[in-house]
């Protein structure tokens, strides 16, 4: 009885022995494929997914070979896709795969091409009359300005300098808060600088090219002043190399400053100005009537011995130039302000015409 058991025993688990070892050695099969562009370029890191008709997708990307191989692959029927960017997508449909089978599907990738949208106008020269949207326009901001001169006048050179050549022979024209002539304000006042180039507006008496439009900031709310003094002398500057004598001292004295600030919710107020005294020098270069070479004595009319003698002389020329622009801001309503505006002005200076081949006795 128990030998008959055993050997039944022992059937039974040669049966399940050898079904699970014909299950281990059945064959898997496997999908592999090289993934190229149009020129068979291999691509590497191309997402290549194998998806049947039903289940789960299998998923993998070509290596730096352009290969890629999907191991293991249940029987059915596949599509294939391989996308990568700058390439149309690749799709192969209807791939049948058996039990045992080793399949090659190639993905030979086409370049994606690029839509481009051009607008063409029959209008080629576009120009506003806008001095803010003029395409010509150069805005300086008062970031910009920090780069420039803190001098009005050097300022103001500089600018025209930027504006660059204009129509006329007085050069462009500088509008301050849309009027001309007067000092520049100091950068602290400025809110901005526009240095149009448009050749077309009305509102103008000359042509466009080199307009330097200045606007001034108006007062605020809070309380805002400066103040600043420069100073410069004969020992920060070389002599002139023309002058043979003894040259007068030169030196520079600048003071200038503003103010701004609250009167009511409605109003403020600001101001600035300037003081320059400069001690300037001129050359005279002229030929005299002297009795001999050399000489700095002019000859008595009638004298036949006189003779023509080279004459040079440096002439003191003091300047004196002081201004004030005081401005007041009223808000009318909530989109429109009142600014009033006044600038005083005055220049003194001794000694002027003289140099070149004048005399001391042309000067003012």
């Amino acid at each position: 009885m128990s030998f008959r058991l055993s050997l039944k025993l022992m059937f039974l688990l040669f049966l399940g022995v050898s079904s699970v070892g014909v299950f281990a050695q059945q064959p898997a099969s496997v999908v592999r494929g090289l993934v190229a562009d149009p020129d068979s370029a291999v691509i590497p890191g191309a997402t290549v997914t194998l998806t049947p008709a039903s289940g789960k997708a299998l998923t993998t990307e070509s290596g730096a070979d352009g290969a890629y191989t999907f191991r293991g692959v249940p029987e059915g029927t596949y599509s294939l896709t391989v996308t990568m960017n700058g390439f149309s997508t690749f799709v192969r449909q209807g791939i049948r795969i058996g039990a045992t089978q080793s399949l090659t599907v190639d993905a030979k990738m086409a370049v994606q091409a690029e839509d481009q949208i051009v607008q063409v106008t029959t209008n080629t020269n576009t120009l506003s009359v806008d001095q803010d949207s003029n395409a010509s326009a150069t805005v300086l901001t008062a970031k910009d300005l920090d780069a420039l001169s803190d001098d009005p006048d050097e300022l103001s050179a500089e600018l025209t300098a930027l504006a660059g050549p204009s129509t006329g022979p007085n050069g462009g024209q500088i509008y301050i808060d849309g009027f001309t002539g007067g000092q520049l304000p100091p950068k602290s006042s400025i809110l901005r600088v526009i240095i149009n180039q448009n050749p077309m507006s009305a509102q103008y008496d000359r042509a466009g090219f080199g307009r330097i439009l200045v606007v001034t900031k108006p007062g605020t709310d809070k309380y805002h002043g400066s103040a600043q003094y420069n100073f410069n002398n004969s020992a920060l500057n070389t002599a002139n190399p023309l002058i043979k004598t003894t040259q007068p001292p030169y030196h520079t004295n600048f003071f200038f400053g503003n103010i701004t600030g609250p009167i009511n919710k409605r109003a403020s107020y600001s101001g600035g100005g300037s003081y320059r005294q400069i001690q300037d020098n001129a050359i005279i270069n002229g030929t005299i009537v002297a009795p001999s070479a050399g000489s700095t004595t002019i000859c008595a009319p009638g004298i036949a011995t006189c003779v023509p003698t080279p004459y040079q002389q440096a002439v003191s020329v003091p300047q004196t130039r002081w201004d004030f622009t005081p401005r007041l801001d009223i808000a009318v309503t909530n989109t429109n302000a009142l600014s009033v505006r006044y600038q005083y002005e005055s220049n003194v200076q001794d000694n002027n015409g003289i140099g070149n081949f004048s005399l001391p006795s042309v000067a003012s």
